[in-house]
């Protein structure tokens, strides 16, 4: 939530309903008669012939704020922050319209000047760090996650109890391959905030791509005592498959695929899950629907040609397994993450998605 400016209370001041013949005085008549949009017109000739008196292009952006002009008071705050530097009003409106109208640059930029020049000033803190945390859910959201990381980073830096920004950099740390960092910035989540929603599905789904399943269990185990969703299930079978609990890694592979039916990579891990416990037909039928998904996933039938060879259909098999040697070969690399992360969005942390 952004920090406003207000600029209202400028409208009682005995300067501004002095009268005269001016553009200025003009301006004071309409005001006192009720005719905002008048007081507008004339105020903007009073700003043009009175461009070193701050008190005018004050009093003008008090009137836009009343009548609801909001472009035209940004226009106003930035033409206030190139003729009067030292008045923070103009700087505090004019970075809250562009994140607001979604000009995210120029908004850090205004927010981060400020900041320089003000540095104790705790609403130009707090405006920066909103400013950033939407710009890095932005870049997160364009597979920038550099930018993303670096953006969100700063917005922690700033605000250390912003559990949103906390989240984002953690998915983007993920995203970059850093598990270890993005389980660091989960933990001071759940540290601060234990029921902070999601943090436990976020914390098992690193958990399980660093390989501590066991604590990934745990993790996931209370993150669904609260809420069944698709991708805990899948994370937590993921977790119990490697920890050798195939039969309940099974029934989380089923959850996962009923809120998600064309879940290719649940269809192979319940396969594989399937073979371990000597099921060979139904994991055979698993394999193959999971390439019928995702025909370009050359370790799907890496499985399927290995459990061919393996039940002694080895004319069969081998050929399944020359299919995805020559799929292999026109990869650079597979399986690079277990998912991307998007952003999380402040108040949609209820939704607990990925």
């Amino acid at each position: 939530m952004f920090v406003a400016a207000f600029f209202a209370s400028l409208l009682l001041s005995p300067l501004f309903l002095q009268a005269g013949l001016d553009s200025c005085g003009r301006a004071s008549e309409a005001y006192a008669r009720g005719d905002l949009d008048r007081a507008a017109q004339e105020l903007e000739l009073c700003v043009d012939e009175n461009p070193s008196d701050v008190s005018w292009l004050l009093r003008l952006c008090a009137v836009y704020q009343s009548l609801g002009r909001d472009d035209d008071l940004y226009r106003a705050s930035l033409v206030g922050i190139d003729r009067f530097p030292e008045d923070r009003r103009f700087r505090l409106t004019a970075g809250i319209h562009a994140a607001e109208t979604g000009e995210l640059d120029r908004s850090v930029e205004v927010f981060s000047g400020a900041l320089t020049r003000w540095p104790d000033d705790a609403a130009f803190r707090e405006n920066l760090a909103q400013a950033l945390l939407l710009r890095g859910m932005e870049r997160l959201d364009a597979d920038d996650n550099e930018a993303a990381e670096s953006d969100l980073r700063w917005s922690t830096d700033l605000e250390g109890t912003n559990y949103d920004a906390l989240m984002n950099l953690g998915r983007a740390l993920y995203n970059l391959l850093r598990p270890v960092e993005a389980l660091e910035m989960f933990d001071r989540v759940r540290e601060m905030r234990a029921d902070y929603p999601g943090v436990e599905l976020h914390r098992g789904i690193v958990l399980v791509t660093m390989g501590r399943h066991a604590e990934a269990v745990e993790a996931l185990d209370g993150f669904l005592a609260h809420r069944s969703e698709p991708e805990g299930h899948y994370f937590r079978g993921l977790a119990r498959k490697n920890v050798g609990d195939c039969r309940s890694a099974l029934e989380d592979f089923d959850a996962a695929m009923s809120g998600l039916p064309a879940n290719a990579d649940a269809l192979y891990e319940s396969a594989g899950c399937l073979e371990r416990l000597g099921r060979v037909p139904e994991a055979e039928t698993g394999y193959r629907r999971a390439i019928a998904l995702a025909p370009d996933r050359p370790k799907f039938r890496l499985a399927l040609g290995q459990l061919l060879v393996r039940s002694g259909r080895r004319e069969e098999g081998r050929s399944v397994l020359d299919e995805a040697r020559s799929s292999y070969a026109g990869m650079v690399e597979e399986d690079r993450r277990a998912l991307s992360f998007k952003s999380i969005r402040p108040g949609d942390a209820d939704e607990s998605s990925p």
